[in-house]
């Protein structure tokens, strides 16, 4: 495997880890009545950045991937 496949396959997997890790801890420490009053409030802006980021670089990767590699999970 490539040099540049391998840093590939780390950044996806780099990246769903981080996207995984930050939607749990939102699910399992958030305060609901707080993020209700914060959306109210429209200052969720880095929570939507943190995800739209983790999704654009999960994009990234699969764009940028080699069209033979093997998919994850199988």
């Amino acid at each position: 495997m490539s040099r540049v496949r391998r840093v590939l396959r780390l950044l996806e997997g780099l990246c769903a880890v981080i996207a995984v890790l930050y939607a749990t801890l939102l699910v399992l420490f958030t305060n609901y009545d707080a993020l209700l009053v914060t959306y109210e409030n429209g200052n969720l802006a880095s929570t939507i950045m943190v995800f739209a980021g983790a999704c654009v670089a999960g994009w990234a990767c699969a764009w940028c991937a080699p069209r033979d590699a093997p998919q994850l999970g199988s």
